[in-house]
This record gives structure tokens, sequence and C-alpha cells, in this order.
């Protein structure tokens, strides 16, 4: 059971993670999330995090890392369909990585948020 709750954590984080890429150009106009004004992809970032953490708190690691692990397949996936455009892509997983910190805080807040909730509702089962 933890193995699958685990795997649908990663799953479930990594669709979210590709999601903020994906739904960048369409929110900010911008194809990078980074270059995008304000606060939009540092507090997707956590939100995302926060979210998922919610739904899996006993995996705040896991959900970080598929957050960051969908956003690399989409920028992966944006050079492999153009490659003369994606000369700086070694630079953007770096700050793929950096960014990970993000939405491991929102994870962590989540977890936290998730199991508090789940001993008040659920005290036999915490």
């Amino acid at each position: 059971m933890a193995v699958r709750r685990r795997r649908a954590a990663f799953a479930t984080a990594l669709v979210c993670g590709a999601g903020i890429w994906l739904l960048s150009p369409l929110v900010t106009g911008r194809a990078e999330p980074w270059d995008a004004a304000g606060w939009y992809y540092p507090g997707a970032l956590f939100l995302a995090g926060c979210a998922v953490a919610l739904l899996f708190p006993a995996h705040p690691g896991v959900v970080a890392i598929g957050i960051v692990a969908g956003q690399i397949l989409v920028l992966l996936g944006r050079v492999a369909a153009d490659p003369s455009g994606g000369g700086l892509w070694p630079l953007g997983l770096m700050f793929l990585v950096g960014y990970g910190v993000v939405p491991l805080l929102g994870a962590a807040l989540g977890a936290l948020a998730g199991r508090q909730w789940a001993r008040n509702h659920h005290p036999d089962e915490a």
C-alpha cells in the first residue's frame, strides 16, 4: 500500500510540475515560467507542493522530486522538439534543480497540515 501511495504521489506531482510549464504561456504569456513577472513561478511551485502533499502527507520529498521531474520532462521535450532554440537547456536544468527548494517547502507545509488534519479527523489511524 505504501509503495502505491508513493507512486501516486510522484505521478500526481509529475503532472503538476509539467502543468506549471505547459500552462505558463496561457497564464503569463511567457514560454518559461521563470520569465513571468511577479510570483507566478515560485507561487505555482509552492502551491503545487502544498496541494499534492496535502493528499499524500507521508511523502513530501517524493512530491518535490515529482514536481521538478515534471518540469524537466517538459523542458527536455521542448529541446527535443526544437533543438535549435535549446542552447541554454543545461542552465535551465540548474535553475529547475535550484527552484526545487520551493516545492519542497510547500510539500513540507502541506504534509504537516495533512498529518494534522488526519490526526484530528481520524485519530485511530494517526
